[in-house]
């Protein structure tokens, strides 16, 4: 324990950490600046910026970097450990702006200390009023459970309000979006399935 305060992914060793880490996935697959950029849909200087630590990156930005290759979230900043069983200290864990809604910032919690999971579990922190922004399509499943406050969930066509202890389920594939109801903080457990998993 080096005493520090959470760590954010404004802290410079872990946004290096992220940018070597996605620079590495993607030269391991033999691909150019250009081609992942055109595969993402951004340019290839804003890459460029990414993966050398210039250029933030949300997990929502994350979440199509570890579509694209194959891995989850959580190896961008996370090393692999050898054991079964791992702690993640509340102080040691990475702390990440999701998306910025019109109400603030949305921070997600990596709940694992390690990369090769079968599952992502986070804790999401949602502003009063705060939303998840456009609906999302990516690959695997979830789960989330309200730990605190009401928020209103999309998935497909289909509309749930959720309360504290509601759940719900569902497949990644199906376009999903969120927005917290209260005018007060709210605060999810989300659980999803890698995309390589």
């Amino acid at each position: 324990m080096n005493g520090r305060d959470d760590v954010t992914l404004d802290d410079t060793s872990i946004r290096t950490q992220v940018a070597t880490k996605l620079r590495s996935l993607r030269k391991e697959r033999g691909a150019t600046l250009s081609e992942v950029a055109e595969k993402l849909g951004i340019s290839s200087s804003q890459l460029s910026r990414i993966e050398n630590g210039n250029q933030d990156i949300s997990v929502v930005e994350m979440m199509r970097f570890a579509e694209l290759y194959g891995v989850n979230v959580v190896e961008f900043f996370l090393g692999a450990e050898d054991e079964e069983v791992i702690v993640t200290r509340r102080k040691r864990r990475p702390r990440v702006v999701r998306n910025v809604s019109a109400h603030g910032p949305i921070v997600q919690e990596i709940l694992t200390h390690v990369g090769s999971v079968a599952m992502e579990p986070s804790l999401i922190l949602i502003p009063p009023l705060g939303d998840s922004g456009e609906p999302l399509v990516h690959a695997g499943e979830e789960f989330i459970t309200v730990l605190d406050g009401s928020i209103r969930i999309w998935v497909g066509s289909r509309v749930e309000d959720l309360d504290v202890g509601d759940t719900v389920y569902y497949p990644c594939t199906i376009p999903h979006h969120w927005v917290n109801l209260e005018n007060r903080p709210a605060s999810l457990l989300a659980v999803s399935t890698p995309p390589s998993y």
